[in-house]
């Protein structure tokens, strides 16, 4: 770590060097263009005006620019790197017992960032109670949440790749977030069911933990929740290999 951080160290003096000398090489190219005369000049219009290469300040000048740019890029980068691996970071917290469990209900990434803390305390401790897992041969139910705003151009491909699933789901609901199109049109056409959110400021996550504190509550063991993106298709058989899975893991 130590060696990562004389590394950025240098990196960061690089760039700074580099862009000293690019402003320098700047000031030398306007000094020149002056071509070192006296103070009363006379404007002429350009006009039948005769091109040339410009002088070498400049082109040093433009080459530092760029050089200083990279390596203070190149600098920023090993400074993320460093602190994301520096062994002095702080660790989180752990999550509550209710929020964890509440990640075994949902299928797919979403279900990492969907219930914060202060939010799933506001759940009843038995929607997280924990009960045996399903025997063999148990039927999942399958609900999909798709979480939305004015995505009224690529919805219907989305639905339709819902459609095409060798295992079809048994609940699709719509969260329509601060929707301004036809957003939620499309989806009671097609058939959905469509929650809207309530003052939320929080994107997709706020949208997510809103339904799910309302969806949560009234689920057993038998019920699996997959949240897909609105502008997002899955493969035929996602559903009927992902609840597979669930079946046979008890989840």
């Amino acid at each position: 770590m130590v060696e990562v951080r004389v590394r950025t160290a240098r990196l960061g003096a690089l760039a700074v060097g580099l862009l000293l000398v690019a402003l320098a090489l700047v000031a030398a190219a306007v000094w020149l263009s002056l071509d070192g005369g006296g103070t009363d000049r006379v404007g002429h219009l350009p006009i039948d005006v005769e091109y040339s290469a410009p002088r070498v300040a400049v082109l040093m000048a433009a080459v530092a620019s760029v050089l200083a740019v990279a390596v203070g890029f190149a600098a920023l980068q090993a400074a993320g790197a460093m602190r994301v691996l520096a062994r002095d970071r702080p660790a989180p917290e752990p999550l509550p017992v209710s929020v964890r469990l509440s990640r075994s209900l949902v299928l797919g990434p979403a279900g990492e960032v969907a219930l914060r803390s202060e939010e799933a305390r506001e759940l009843s401790p038995e929607s997280f109670a924990r009960r045996p897992p399903p025997g063999p041969g148990t039927t999942v139910r399958c609900t999909v949440l798709i979480p939305a705003h004015n995505e009224e151009a690529v919805l219907g491909r989305t639905l339709d790749s819902l459609d095409e699933q060798t295992r079809t789901p048994d609940r699709v609901v719509l969260v329509a977030d601060n929707c301004t199109d036809r957003t939620e049109e499309i989806a009671r056409e097609r058939g959905l069911e469509v929650i809207a959110t309530v003052d939320n400021a929080e994107k997709k996550a706020g949208a997510l933990n809103q339904v799910l504190a309302r969806l949560l509550p009234d689920t057993d063991e038998h019920d699996v929740f997959l949240v897909m993106d609105a502008d997002s298709t899955i493969a035929r058989e996602y559903l009927e290999v992902g609840s597979g899975c669930s079946r046979q893991t008890g989840t």
